[in-house]
């Protein structure tokens, strides 16, 4: 919902500059946008604009239409909407061109509060998804465009799942080329959201076959196929898309599954089936499927609105003990007495903790007991700075150990994490729009890697650190820079992230882009870039990791990873490595032109390179990596489409 906030506050320059470039992924061809030296950027305030004002910083203009006048064509011009409002295209409007799909025309945020709409109003065709690709015009996902056609198809609800969704048969026939590979496919998705409109779900597959379709359904609905990737206007990523309709179902959770079907022979993957599972203590513990990424996705439908809970309230004080109600009047002091005094009462699901002024926070020891309500196992409490206030203004830390809210499931949203001091632990955590930093910066070793496996980010930040996002379910939009150890280490899936400045000289570490160690099933790792990489291993997969482990069903797609030149252009050490079993695994559009990519071939046992079903594809590799894969490729792998970097 769109609060009218009056202006409070911005963030400072750089901060602000840096989010933006963040927030702006969203061209496949281009997930991390750089604007040019003689870009210029119009600002557009409501309240405090003036059609009459140039359009900068300290002198917004006050309409949308005045706004995109002010772009000009072919530079890459920028349109930052102030957060909190709703703007409204009345007439007929000129939309710019971009200068290439590197520097488009970027229309994007700035401030604090709710994410803008922007109504196009008589402007459907200009704002069609193809046309503003065709115009090098990206649209970032912290602006909401509403008032197009949507080109998803909207899926029907049914009377509900009687069963299983049981596992087709392989497409084409044994000895066919991939017969036994199975469609790699995750969602895009954070399960539990709750969502009052038109609601863009989405799915990535691969397959080394390419895939066909993929499938939706929910609850018992009809099959509905997508044949293709669009970009979904949430999340900004081209996906397999399709719309859930708020209004077709009644208020509370509804069950969607897909089924991705690769094109001519193969194994189709069913995304259907349980997340989670009881626990000892009231926990839930992540089943067998959901590490494979095949689990049904579970959403709350909230037309009627009744899905509503209470916001409490918390103050900044640190070290904080135990005091307040909860009121705006007299708020809690740490943010798991908050926390308890919702779970305890199931009247208080979907509610909020607001934090009510900038300052540093109080996390508070973990909730005592098992009290958390039952009904709290399918919702996110939501943890937001009031409107008006920045994930640069409020920092959460913890006076009495790790950040713990136990059986609690806590979305953290536009908030700083200091982790130098503590861990983050707790039930599948949503990380949303938060920046997380250590006091100590980059150039400090032993630090502990800063959450617990299982989580979610979207749009967050990771600073001056050792460690980026280890371990994550789902990274999406995520920009890791001043980096001194793993960025994105034996995470499952990886979309549209950006990183800068990884340095493995910093310490006496070793320093990976990607790396995976032990058994791994369906990775995805896609739409993503990283530059400034010195002494870093871009890519490592290691499913041995020292005990018998495979790789399986994985997939590396639409990556530019550049590496800092050696003086030789050598390629290395330290260089991207294969070490041990991989069964279908897609390497495509990859650029990793100054580090060699090594099968390692000549290890011995576990770490030996043995490929069955492996794909490189459409990439430009090293010149080394290219002359030894195009000439003698290892058996079971096949080389197609390469390109040879400069030598």
């Amino acid at each position: 919902m769109i609060r009218h906030m009056t202006y409070s506050r911005f963030i400072a320059g750089a901060i602000c500059l840096t989010l933006i470039a963040l927030v702006s992924i969203g061209r496949a061809q281009s997930p991390a946008l750089q604007p040019r030296s003689d870009a210029r950027f119009v600002y557009v305030s409501p309240e405090r604009g003036d059609d009459a004002n140039p359009g900068l910083h300290d002198a917004p203009v006050k309409t949308a239409e005045r706004g995109l006048s002010l772009l000009r064509n072919g530079y890459g011009d920028w349109l930052l909407l102030e957060r909190g409002y709703e703007y409204r295209l009345e007439n007929r409007v000129m939309l710019p061109r971009g200068a290439s799909a590197d520097t488009p025309v970027v229309i994007a945020a700035f401030g604090s509060g709710d994410t803008p709409q922007l109504h196009v109003g008589p402007n459907r065709d200009a704002f069609n998804y193809q046309n503003l690709l065709a115009d090098y015009i990206t649209v970032a996902p912290t602006v909401q465009l509403t008032g197009l056609a949507d080109p998803f198809p909207i899926l029907q609800p049914g009377n509900g799942w009687s069963g299983p969704t049981p596992q087709p048969n392989p497409v084409g026939k044994p000895g066919d080329l991939g017969y036994d590979a199975k469609a790699i496919a995750r969602w895009d998705v954070v399960p539990y959201q709750t969502f009052d409109g038109d609601f863009h779900i989405g799915v990535v597959a691969f397959h080394m076959n390419g895939i066909d379709r993929v499938e939706f359904a929910v609850d018992g609905g009809p099959w509905t196929p997508v044949h293709e990737m669009q970009l979904n206007p949430r999340t900004n990523v081209w996906e397999y898309t399709v719309t859930l309709r708020a209004s077709l179902f009644k208020d509370g959770p509804i069950e969607v599954r897909a089924i991705a079907w690769p094109k001519g022979a193969g194994e189709p993957r069913v995304l259907a089936g349980e997340l989670f599972e009881p626990g000892p203590y009231l926990t839930f513990v992540p089943t067998s499927g959901f590490k494979r990424g095949e689990h049904s996705m579970i959403l709350h439908a909230n037309a009627g609105g009744s899905l509503i809970g209470p916001d409490v309230y918390v103050k900044p004080v640190f070290p904080a003990s135990a005091s307040g109600k909860g009121t705006k009047d007299d708020p809690f002091t740490r943010i798991t007495d908050a926390i308890t005094f919702l779970t305890r009462n199931p009247a208080n699901k979907f509610g909020r903790v607001v934090l009510l002024a900038p300052g540093t926070y109080d996390f508070g020891p973990q909730p005592a007991g098992n009290n958390i309500h039952p009904s709290f196992s399918d919702s996110y409490i939501t943890i937001v700075p009031a409107d008006g206030i920045g994930a640069t203004e409020v920092l959460v830390r913890n006076s009495s150990g790790n950040i713990n809210p136990r059986q609690a499931r806590v979305r953290y949203q536009r908030v700083t994490f200091d982790t130098s001091a503590n861990r983050i632990q707790g039930t599948q955590p949503w990380f949303d729009e938060v920046i997380f930093i250590d006091s100590r910066g980059w150039t400090h070793e032993n630090q502990l890697a800063p959450i617990i496996p299982t989580y979610y980010a979207t749009q967050c930040i990771a600073r001056d650190k050792l460690y980026a996002f280890p371990n994550a379910t789902l990274l999406r939009h995520c920009l890791a820079e001043k980096i001194s150890g793993d960025v994105w280490q034996n995470s499952d899936v990886v979309i549209a992230c950006t990183a800068n400045n990884i340095d493995g000289t910093i310490l006496a570490h070793h320093t990976d882009l990607y790396q995976m160690w032990s058994s791994k099933e369906n990775v995805v790792v896609y739409d993503s870039r990283a530059t400034n990489l010195k002494a870093v291993q871009s890519i490592f997969l290691q499913p041995s990791g020292g005990v018998p482990g495979k790789m399986t069903n994985s997939a590396f797609v639409k990556l530019h990873l550049e590496n800092v030149r050696d003086a030789q252009n050598s390629g290395g050490p330290p260089f991207s490595q294969l070490q041990g079993v991989f069964n279908h695994l897609i390497i495509q559009q990859v650029s990793l032109p100054n580090q060699r990519l090594i099968p390692r071939t000549d290890m011995k046992g576990e770490a030996q390179f043995q490929p069955q079903n492996v794909l490189i594809d459409d990439s430009l590799l090293h010149w080394s990596s290219y002359d030894q894969l195009t000439k003698t490729p290892p058996h079971g792998v096949i080389v197609r489409n390469l390109r040879r970097a400069s030598q």
